[in-house]
């Protein structure tokens, strides 16, 4: 019987069976003692092989069904919340539009961002619409045993389960994108393409640059712009880094919906182009030097601990010499551990640890009456939320028998820590 039915999948008369014998094929190589057993997705096979056989018996197959000719129609089609609409362009050179909008009432089931709760999604709506696409096609022209040709979302094909599921994963891709940078940079790339959108806009341009010969002279004009302040969100000039940076987050965001990123040279894959190059070298000749942050000299900081512990220093005074003492051992690379200027990662005092003959002691728990510093011979700090760095790395620092000894920072760290404790919990 199981051979039976493999043969059917043969017949020339079994037009459209492809995959119909699937489950029941394996329900008849499972079976025990030859009974199959009849599950409720078989039943419901069962029931669409007779309707097959129903249909199929009322009348031959012709060859035309089995074998598919030359596209005699060729369409496209497409939905969204305003409506739905497409085209056919038929054997003879007729064009056949459909274009309606969609009733209040199905409009307001939509999901969108200011209807979260909707019930419909756009690929539900997608699929209405290629149902309709082809109502139509069968009410204006011969299609009976004709092969059509539709193009269409692949969303809106997929059954409902697999959908979601599909969904689901799309998700999931478009934030591991997101999470791949820090919240502030998706930020800024929103507001750079929200900016971009309305520069193209004034020029009469598809964002998407669809109908412009050379994208690139448009996405460097868009950079001159920002870089001369006319469309910089400061509206004053800024550095070619700045603007450079502009057109980056332009080109990325046309590879991240699949398009060709206008900077990179249509002609040899994986180059860029040989203008983007030659402005951007041209803005580094006339932009100023880089600014960098400089460390603090040794000797600047033991002035500053000598004007510290005199009477009439204040706390102020002395709480920023304690922490000059602290960022100069700890933050020997401000570009590696200092956040940028408007967030705040302060050290906890679970962050901080003190080694006292040969015991850790965390600084959340440790007695005041052992943060003496000619006890204290070794103290660490956990980075767990500075910019750059590896989640709990901790950066240690020991008592220095070549210059001040216990080592100022420490003294730093042991005074700093016995204040804390008497003023914050953390």
């Amino acid at each position: 019987m199981a051979a039976g039915v493999r043969s059917l999948t043969k017949q020339p008369g079994m037009s459209g069976s492809e995959g119909d014998f699937s489950l029941l094929q394996d329900a008849l190589i499972r079976h025990v003692d030859c009974r199959v057993r009849l599950t409720p997705e078989v039943r419901e096979q069962l029931e669409i092989f007779q309707d097959f056989l129903h249909g199929h018996a009322k009348r031959p197959t012709t060859l035309e069904e089995l074998v598919p000719g030359v596209d005699l129609h060729v369409g496209a089609c497409d939905a969204a919340k305003s409506g739905r609409g497409g085209v056919w362009f038929t054997d003879g050179g007729e064009a056949i539009v459909l274009r309606e909008p969609y009733q209040e009432a199905v409009k307001k089931k939509v999901i969108s961002d200011h209807n979260l709760t909707g019930k419909l999604t756009n690929s539900d709506l997608a699929l209405e619409g290629t149902v309709l696409h082809h109502f139509v096609l069968g009410k204006t022209a011969q299609v009976e045993r004709k092969t059509t040709y539709t193009g269409y979302q692949l969303l809106a094909t997929v059954q409902d389960s697999e959908r979601r599921e599909l969904l689901d994963d799309i998700r999931v891709v478009e934030l591991g994108i997101k999470r791949g940078v820090c919240p502030s940079r998706v930020a800024k790339a929103h507001s750079v393409w929200t900016t971009w959108v309305a520069f193209c806009d004034s020029l009469t341009l598809d964002p998407g640059l669809s109908a412009v010969n050379d994208p690139l002279l448009i996405v460097l004009l868009f950079g001159t712009q920002w870089r001369h302040g006319k469309i910089a969100p400061s509206k004053r000039q800024v550095r070619g880094r700045t603007a450079e940076d502009a057109m980056r987050q332009v080109g990325q965001a046309f590879s991240s919906l699949g398009l060709l990123d206008p900077r990179m040279n249509r002609y040899a894959p994986g180059t860029m182009d040989f203008c983007w190059t030659r402005l951007l070298k041209s803005w580094k000749k006339e932009g100023p030097a880089a600014q960098r942050v400089r460390l603090l000299p040794k000797s600047l900081l033991r002035q500053a601990s000598k004007l510290a512990s005199k009477p009439t220093s204040t706390h102020a005074a002395k709480a920023m010499n304690r922490l000059m003492w602290l960022g100069f051992f700890f933050l020997l690379r401000p570009g590696e551990f200092l956040s940028k200027a408007g967030t705040q990662f302060p050290f906890k005092l679970k962050q901080v640890f003190f080694c006292i003959n040969n015991a850790e002691f965390c600084g959340d728990v440790i007695p005041l009456h052992l943060l003496d510093t000619s006890l204290v011979t070794f103290a660490s700090l956990i980075f767990d939320k500075q910019k750059n760095v590896v989640p709990d790395k901790k950066i240690g620092l020991g008592t220095s028998f070549h210059g001040d000894n216990p080592t100022a920072t420490l003294i730093a760290i042991a005074r700093h820590l016995q204040q804390s404790r008497h003023t914050t919990g953390e």
